[in-house]
């Protein structure tokens, strides 16, 4: 089960865990911000890139 989205797009994940796997022959840099439900971030710890592939858990 997979989810296409186009450069630039946002979307919710309702998933207690997400991997992300992408194929491309270009390359790809993926970021994304876990946010609170009023659409802020709790700290730097909550943006994952290359550099930090993972973050806290929720709690």
């Amino acid at each position: 089960m997979g989810t296409s989205l186009v450069k630039g797009q946002n979307g919710p994940v309702a998933a207690a865990r997400v991997v992300v796997s992408v194929r491309t022959e270009a390359a790809v840099d993926l970021s994304a911000l876990l946010v609170t439900e009023s659409g802020t971030v709790r700290s730097d710890a909550d943006f994952v890139f290359f550099n930090q592939p993972v973050a806290p858990a929720w709690n």
